[in-house]
């Protein structure tokens, strides 16, 4: 019984090692981020668009959702579904806000040309992002949540405002014609 009791005892602490170290990991990677957002300008609007090699993990999927609390910005991932949550959006940002768990899918970089110009008979594209569609004329600022460690290739729309170990930080430039008015979310 010994021995089975130091094996169960070393899983447990190998176990614990490496859960604590994930935790400081996703700690010291949250930090980064968030000194990051200082540089968003208060009330911007952010859409997540991840690398197509980023783990299927809500922590990267979900993590421009701290410019929420910290810059009082708008994101369409968090917050919206009608009857879950306390804050409503306001008519302005509802349209291109997700609706539901399975639109809050960020898309990949891939994809952004696509959801710029709004055509696209793929049906999947269509139900997952609708919301996104025309996304220059709704956001300020994207959030590309890198999973490789390669550079990636961003449309001419995107203009890198700061890089850090996982993630790009990109302003939007806004096509001609685009309405821009000021989205934010009311409580309700």
């Amino acid at each position: 019984m010994g021995v089975l009791g130091a094996a169960i005892l070393t899983a447990l602490v190998w176990l614990a090692t490496t859960l604590a170290t994930d935790w400081k990991n996703y700690d010291r990677q949250i930090a980064e981020f968030r000194a990051a957002l200082r540089d968003v300008p208060r009330g911007s609007r952010l859409m997540t668009v991840v690398d197509r090699d980023v783990p299927n993990d809500a922590l990267y999927w979900h993590i421009a959702e701290f410019a929420i609390i910290d810059r009082s910005a708008f994101t369409s991932l968090m917050f919206t579904t009608k009857g879950q949550h306390i804050i409503y959006l306001k008519r302005a940002v509802a349209p291109f806000a997700a609706h539901t768990a399975d639109e809050g899918m960020p898309p990949e970089m891939d994809d952004l040309e696509t959801l710029a110009s709004g055509r696209t008979r793929d049906p999947e594209v269509r139900r997952l992002w609708h919301d996104l569609f025309y996304f220059p004329c709704h956001y300020d600022e994207v959030v590309f949540i890198r999973g490789n460690g390669k550079p990636e290739h961003a449309p001419d729309m995107l203009k890198l405002r700061r890089k850090g170990s996982f993630f790009a930080l990109y302003n939007l430039r806004a096509p001609r014609g685009c309405s821009t008015s000021s989205p934010t979310v009311e409580k309700g």
